[in-house]
């Protein structure tokens, strides 16, 4: 598999694209599995009983330690997931945010209309997915990756690109 990528023939423009693109990519696996992590951890400590549970048990109904699903409620992790994808895909691609944040916000919301969530269930998961974001949006800018800080914001490193050839 070494032959495949070999670094010396590629040039500085592609070497250039290929480790921006790398460390994007790394950026997005980092805040969603973090997200995923941290959510995993709350909800086998909390164990909140989910909705269809409501009319038997109520909405305040809690089994910590319990590791079932009917009691995996708090927080929601498609809305973790969602979130953090969504935000750290909207901090690589601007023109794409409000895309991005609404995708996000569509599947945390489908998760109280499916009666699988509460609506404090997709609310802490959404807050967990866009933290893990953020934090890692600044661990990469302090390592002086992906994007540069510029006055009180940051801006997206700019990456050498191709030359695009016209078609004849």
């Amino acid at each position: 598999m070494a032959f495949l990528v070999r670094y010396g023939d590629w040039g500085r423009r592609r070497t250039a694209q290929f480790t921006d693109a790398a460390a994007a990519m790394a950026y997005v696996f980092a805040a969603v599995a973090a997200s995923g992590i941290a959510v995993n951890i709350i909800k086998l400590m909390v164990g909140r009983a989910r909705p269809r549970h409501f009319d038997t048990l109520g909405h305040l109904a809690f089994d910590p330690f319990a590791g079932t699903s009917a009691f995996a409620s708090f927080p929601s992790g498609h809305a973790a997931t969602a979130f953090s994808a969504g935000l750290a895909l909207a901090f690589l691609i601007p023109r794409l945010r409000w895309a991005m944040l609404a995708l996000a916000s569509w599947v945390a919301v489908s998760r109280v209309a499916i009666s699988v969530h509460y609506l404090t269930d997709i609310a802490v998961g959404s807050a967990i997915g866009a933290l893990c974001a953020l934090y890692f949006r600044g661990w990469f800018v302090e390592r002086g990756m992906l994007w540069r800080q510029v006055g009180a914001g940051y801006r997206r490193r700019m990456v050498f690109r191709l030359r695009q050839t016209k078609l004849r």
